[in-house]
């Protein structure tokens, strides 16, 4: 699947009530996944699947952004290319209130992005935050333990 392919699909009324969307390890980038976070049409999205597709920051700054994801329960970030940079559009833009599930595996994240998800107050309802496979030290990963902006967090995967 292509930006374009994924550009036609948020576009696509027939998908106006689609709460799930599955598209790993394809060549979505930033402009797909941004048509996607500004459509008008899919508006009711409860889980991202985006695995193994180069987002980059681009990409992390339009899901942020998007008005379209207020609903959003689930979103799988892995291996797309964010890097700390990636992560802090995510934490720094728009609101992930009901957002129960990150998946943020294998992004080049270091304890830099760490404190940032310990620090940051847009994911309260975060029940499962995956940050398998990054450079995150055990004091990075006590501070996202202790972090009083999740409460929430139940179950914390790294390596």
């Amino acid at each position: 699947l292509t930006d374009h392919a994924l550009s036609t699909l948020a576009n696509s009324k027939a998908l106006s009530e689609l709460k799930r969307l599955f598209i790993q390890n394809n060549f979505l980038g930033s402009k797909g996944v941004t048509d996607l976070a500004q459509s008008q049409v899919i508006t009711s999205l409860e889980i991202l699947y985006l695995k193994q597709n180069p987002l980059r920051i681009d990409g992390a700054k339009a899901l942020a952004n998007s008005c379209a994801f207020k609903d959003m329960k689930e979103l799988y970030l892995g291996r797309t290319q964010l890097g700390n940079d990636g992560l802090a559009q995510l934490c720094n833009g728009g609101s992930w209130p009901n957002l129960t599930a990150l998946s943020l595996a294998q992004n080049g994240l270091d304890d830099k992005s760490a404190h940032m998800l310990a620090e940051t107050k847009l994911f309260p309802k975060l029940i499962t935050l995956d940050l398998y496979n990054n450079n995150i030290s055990d004091e990075a990963v006590d501070a996202i333990r202790c972090s009083p902006h999740l409460k929430c967090l139940r179950i914390l995967q790294v390596n």
